[in-house]
């Protein structure tokens, strides 16, 4: 059975908390990545959770460890690593369950020692989205049990301009 499509106008005060609750825990997770802040961004995980990435990537990894270990090995390959989070619906709600799709920007320099990461491109610029499953853990806060991302858009080319600012901070 599917769950009723969440409507913040029919939702009650508990779903609107959830609502701002998820929604915070997305841009903590988009900032943690970016200031490449790894303890902050493992507290957005389920200790089980699944990360599927799409093409051109390819991979899904269980397992916050295994996770954090992906995502550290992608984004330290750059020199500039810039996600950006822009719309987001959540699609459900129940007590403990919830489901959203956001729509993002990520943009990097790839190390040159690192082009094998994404076939031997120099940078990116990515149009793609995220699906999530999110579950409400026994402390009470929302954490992802699983992301999928699905780019909409790669462009292998390093975006234009000279990076100057340290990579996080």
């Amino acid at each position: 059975m599917t769950p009723t499509r969440y409507a913040p106008e029919m939702a009650t005060r508990q779903q609107r908390d959830d609502d701002i609750a998820i929604r915070s825990l997305t841009e903590r997770y988009t900032d943690a990545v970016n200031q490449r802040d790894w303890p902050t961004w493992r507290e957005c995980w389920t200790a089980d959770a699944t990360w599927e990435l799409g093409a051109p990537v390819n991979l899904t990894t269980v397992g916050i460890d295994a996770i954090l270990i992906e995502a550290q090995r992608a984004v330290e390959a750059m020199s500039l690593f810039v996600q950006m989070t822009h719309a987001g619906v959540i699609l459900h709600i129940t007590d403990d369950t919830a489901q959203a799709r956001w729509t993002l920007n990520e943009i990097g320099h790839i190390k040159p020692d690192q082009r094998a990461l994404l076939g031997g491109a120099d940078g990116m610029n990515i149009l793609a989205t995220y699906t999530d499953d999110l579950v409400r853990g026994a402390d009470r806060r929302w954490r992802f049990s699983r992301r999928s991302y699905r780019v909409k858009l790669f462009d292998g080319n390093a975006p234009a301009g000279e990076v100057v600012a340290a990579a996080h901070g």
